[in-house]
């Protein structure tokens, strides 16, 4: 469908139905320039050829699919140089070591290619528990954090520096508990 468009670098496929379409090989076969995909909206439990999908796209450096996309496997084209990582874990690279890239995708994931940047937004201050959301539930953890109580972890401990000194502290505590209940 896009084979061979050199100069394409991104697309929107939100509303690609594709839950009929059995054949995509080739898909964005030679899109030298494309550097991000997301294909959250793929159904592909009907597609039965798939060779070469991501084949020669070497600038493809994100990846985002949903739970109806089903695993990357090698035929797919996709390049590993370098492995690609699952944004919620960047320290595992979930891709094998082959030249092509292997995924096991479940839910909907974004991969990045090794060594590239991950954009994510930035936390939202006050989220301490990183639900995106400022509550109750993150005065809370960030109290037993300062306690030094077991199992209290901060997914997101920049959005718990509310006074922005690079530190936590009980002053931190304060301003959250005062933003919660403005």
């Amino acid at each position: 469908m896009f084979y061979g468009c050199k100069a394409l670098t991104s697309l929107d496929l939100c509303n690609f139905d594709t839950s009929r379409v059995w054949n995509m090989v080739d898909m964005f076969y030679e899109c030298n320039a494309l550097t991000s995909l997301d294909l959250s909206s793929f159904v592909t439990s009907s597609t039965t050829f798939v060779e070469g999908i991501f084949k020669d796209s070497p600038s493809l450096s994100m990846l985002k699919l949903g739970k109806d996309f089903g695993n990357v496997v090698e035929k797919h084209g996709l390049t590993n140089e370098g492995g690609w990582v699952n944004s919620n874990d960047p320290s595992t690279i979930a891709s094998g070591t082959g030249e092509f890239a292997e995924i096991v995708n479940s839910g909907t994931n974004t991969y990045i290619r090794n060594g590239g940047t991950i954009i994510t937004e930035p936390p939202m201050m006050g989220d301490v528990n990183g639900d995106r959301s400022a509550n109750i539930a993150d005065a809370v953890l960030l109290q037993k954090w300062l306690l030094n109580k077991p199992d209290s972890d901060l997914p997101e401990w920049t959005a718990a520096d509310i006074y922005e000194d690079g530190k936590l502290n009980v002053y931190d505590l304060v301003l959250l508990k005062q933003m919660i209940t403005e």
